[in-house]
């Protein structure tokens, strides 16, 4: 027998709350339950989903108001793909390679990758953080656009620079 014995006690990890809501909250889900609402079609509307999602070869649907904390990867998805207005996600938004022909309304992303799809002008009310990449055959406003952001851009870096270098 060992004098210093120790007891240890495991203490589940709690478990984040699954499309539950209160008033005043939207529904909440985890990347793995909300795979399944998604290609399913049947994802409440606003809801919030904690983590990256990422779908290939398939065709997601997703609901109005849906809050992607994360990543959001479509390449590759098939005809049949749905995003929904007021969405926004918290990171990049790859949707390289898929059969859009247009973005939906109130779209937000930190970063948006729309090369290889069929997609030829952005929606004027499109926020995007940081970047847009566009390929070779994007029209001219689109190319333009995207400089435009990308000057935004680099023109708000160096003005946070500038105010830090003097404080």
């Amino acid at each position: 027998m060992r004098g210093n014995s120790t007891l240890r006690t495991v203490v589940p990890a709690r478990q984040p709350r699954q499309g539950r809501r209160n008033r005043n909250q939207r529904p909440h889900f985890t990347p793995k339950e909300a795979t399944k609402l998604i290609l399913s079609g049947t994802l409440p509307a606003n809801s919030v989903i904690t983590g990256h999602l990422s779908f290939f070869n398939t065709a997601p649907i997703f609901s109005p108001g849906t809050h992607i904390r994360g990543n959001l990867q479509l390449s590759f998805c098939i005809e049949g793909l749905q995003l929904a207005p007021d969405m926004m996600i918290d990171g990049i938004a790859d949707l390289s390679e898929t059969p859009l022909t247009s973005l939906p309304k109130r779209l937000q992303a930190d970063s948006l990758d729309v090369s290889g799809t069929r997609i030829r002008e952005f929606p004027a009310d499109l926020k995007v953080g940081w970047r847009i990449v566009v390929d070779k055959n994007a029209t001219r406003g689109m190319k333009a656009r995207a400089a435009a952001l990308a000057n935004k851009t680099l023109a708000a870096k160096a003005a946070r620079r500038a105010g830090t270098a003097t404080s």
